[in-house]
């Protein structure tokens, strides 16, 4: 309910006797549900008219501001019913009085209380209170004015601190307990959210796509408004600036966050994800990187091509310029279907996508490292094996004096709980304590889990490094396009090239690999080979030793 101001029709007979009286405004306030149900407003309006009778006024039905409002410190001057009776005192110069029941019904700030007092005395209008001991100039009567609207102020804080500390106690236990992000809806357990089906899953595949540069934030928000009015009852279609608001909420990453009553960050909340901790980064990366414009997949590289810029037509006349290479297109044959293919920028000769990675992947099939680059290549997967060791050791370092810390504080506090014979006082030292035992146990929890790790297997990582170079082929084509661009330099330095005949082929291959010999023998098992093609042999994978050895 929010405040609202009653009004009537007033004959001008009414009008008329009404001007000939001193008038006064009623100012009725309640600030939660809970004083709403107990009719508060009636019994202020009650005491606020039998005060007028006393006094002598009257108070025109238009004359009543009667509602909900919150009086929150520092917001008191900007309040829109206060600034409404400011308004109508100027204009009506018979209002003497604004009638209020009691100081904390006018408001809860003690400056702002006596500023609006002498704003509205300014004008002739003084605010009276239905205790008639608080009103008066009067050094005694000021005194107790000011001792209410201490006592106001400080109930107000402390029920803000117990707000905060309720706040921060259901985000510290890792729950959510604010408004419902979208895509998830009220769970069975308190302050928990669930996935609402079909909306997560929507939202689920946008977020991903974003995040793997598939759609950017402006396509995955018209993809979404077109999308979700099917699994919405009412859906109003979302602007960029809600949508940019949604799509970096890591919650979505299951963190649990807030940072406007208090600011506070659980990085393990309760609830069920959508989206992986690192895919929300690479979002929040995508927003913030590039300001108002966004990466876009073609300046980041298309998944669905990531040889982009990598083939070479050996058939075309531009040969010499950059429009000598193959992009990927969707092409369309005119009835809704697609085909996916690499088009010549320079002759727009096209090939099925297909066909180009099977010949890529025959190539890469007809190599294989050489036992020097294979040793080298496991020592430097040694190397990165004791870094991440070493890091987690440091990172291990600080939790542990961080744990230390927070034992410490524990201690303290159950000294301050013993010591301590105020019963409210000692209720809160345990609840702090309480907060900072759950501390303890997450730091503790964090160092397990990455002492843990540490004694994970490093033949299997190394393992699992290595089945990247021994299926080279298959690795290639499903890179996306920076590891692809990158691994085409370090591997096929010249890029790939295709012949009249739509062979795809390599001029040169980097010397850590070296060709799969059939027969076996001394110099094929040794030699580190550097390929070139011959206009005799167009497929490199079925190439002959002493033509491609230079």
């Amino acid at each position: 309910m929010s405040l609202v101001r009653k009004s009537s029709t007033v004959s001008r007979k009414e009008s008329s006797i009404m001007s000939k009286q001193v008038k006064a405004i009623a100012l009725c306030r309640v600030s939660s549900d809970e004083q709403l149900n107990n009719n508060s407003l009636d019994r202020q309006n009650i005491s606020v008219h039998e005060m007028a009778r006393k006094i002598g006024a009257i108070i025109p039905s238009d004359y009543i501001w009667s509602g909900s409002v919150s009086s929150k410190v520092g917001k008191n001057m900007k309040r829109k019913d206060l600034n409404e009776i400011y308004e109508v005192c100027k204009r009506d110069k018979d209002v003497k009085y604004i009638i209020v029941d009691e100081p904390d019904r006018f408001m809860r700030s003690i400056e702002e209380a006596f500023a609006w007092q002498v704003k509205f005395r300014e004008i002739g209008v003084e605010v009276l209170f239905t205790d008639e001991q608080l009103n008066g100039d009067n050094l005694f009567t000021k005194l107790q004015r000011v001792m209410k609207y201490i006592q106001a102020e400080g109930s107000n804080e402390e029920r803000m601190n117990k707000a905060k500390k309720g706040l921060r106690d259901h985000l510290v236990s890792g729950r959510y307990p604010f408004a419902i992000p979208r895509g998830y809806k009220k769970g069975k357990q308190l302050a928990i959210p669930e996935k609402d089906g079909e909306r997560a899953e929507l939202l689920q595949d946008l977020l991903k796509s974003i995040a793997y540069y598939i759609l950017t934030p402006s396509e995955a928000l018209v993809e979404y408004n077109k999308r979700a009015p099917l699994i919405y009852d009412k859906y109003c279609p979302l602007k960029m600036d809600k949508w940019r608001t949604i799509i970096t909420n890591p919650f979505y990453a299951g963190i649990v966050e807030v940072k406007k009553q208090i600011k506070y960050r659980n990085e393990n909340g309760l609830h069920e994800p959508i989206i992986t901790k690192k895919e929300h980064e690479k979002i929040v990366e995508i927003m913030e990187g590039k300001g108002k414009s966004h990466k876009a997949p073609a300046k980041e590289g298309n998944p669905d091509f990531p040889l982009n810029k990598f083939i070479y037509c050996d058939d075309c006349c531009h040969r010499i310029s950059k429009y000598n290479t193959f992009v990927g297109i969707n092409q369309g044959n005119g009835k809704g279907r697609f085909y996916k293919k690499y088009r010549c920028r320079g002759c727009y000769r096209c090939l099925e996508r297909d066909e180009v990675n099977n010949g890529i992947k025959a190539i890469c099939d007809s190599l294989e490292m050489t036992e020097k680059s294979r040793k080298l290549l496991i020592s430097a997967l040694e190397e990165i094996w004791k870094q991440e060791e070493d890091n987690t050791k440091r990172k291990i370092r600080g939790l542990k004096i961080k744990l230390e810390s927070v034992k410490g504080a524990i201690d303290s506090l159950m000294s301050a709980y013993l010591e301590e014979s105020d019963i409210e006082m000692k209720q809160d030292i345990k609840e702090r304590r309480n907060n900072k035992k759950m501390e303890f146990d997450n730091i503790k929890n964090e160092i397990e889990k990455l002492e843990a790790s540490m004694n994970d297997n490093k033949k299997e990582f190394i393992t699992f490094a290595l089945s990247f170079v021994d299926k080279l082929g298959s690795s290639f084509v499903e890179l996306l396009p920076k590891e692809a661009e990158k691994c085409k330099q370090i591997i096929f330095p010249d890029g790939f090239r295709v012949s009249r005949n739509n062979f795809v082929y390599t001029t040169s291959i980097s010397p850590i690999y070296r060709l799969r010999s059939r027969k076996k023998s001394a110099f094929a098992e040794n030699f580190p080979m550097w390929y070139t093609r011959r206009d005799s042999n167009p497929r490199l994978s079925v190439p002959k030793t002493d033509a491609l050895i230079h």
